[in-house]
C-alpha cells in the first residue's frame, strides 16, 4: 500500500527533506533540488555530488545531509524564480545576498 510517504536511507535525510520542504515548499522537484545542489557545490568548498546522487533523490538528500552544516546557513539566500521574473529592482537591492536560480 502506498501512503505517499517516501522512505529515505537515514533519519538525517528525513530531517534535511523536512527543512528543504519548509524553505522551498513540498512541491520542490528532484530537478530543482539537483539544481540547488549543483550551484551550492560550485560555490562552496564541499565534496562534489557523487554521480549516483545526481540521479537519485534519496542519495541527493544524503549528500545534502552530509554537508548540512555548511549548506543550511546559506539556504535563506537561495530563491527560485521563473523566466518571467523581473530582476531590475530585486537584483539592484539584493545582488550581494541572494543566489538566484532561474528555472524554465
Amino acid at each position: 500500500m502506498c501512503t505517499g510517504t517516501v522512505l529515505y536511507e537515514d533519519q538525517n535525510s528525513d530531517f534535511v527533506w523536512n527543512a528543504l520542504k519548509l524553505k522551498f515548499s513540498s512541491g520542490i522537484t528532484f530537478k530543482e533540488l539537483r539544481s540547488i545542489a549543483l550551484v551550492i557545490e560550485s560555490q562552496l568548498d564541499i565534496p562534489k555530488i557523487p554521480r549516483d546522487a545526481k540521479r537519485s533523490f534519496p542519495l541527493l538528500l544524503k549528500w545534502f545531509g552530509n554537508n548540512w552544516s555548511v549548506i543550511q546557513p546559506i539556504l535563506s539566500y537561495i530563491s527560485f524564480y521563473d523566466d518571467s521574473y523581473d530582476f531590475d529592482f530585486d537584483f539592484y537591492q539584493f545582488h550581494h545576498f541572494h543566489l538566484y536560480l532561474i528555472l524554465n
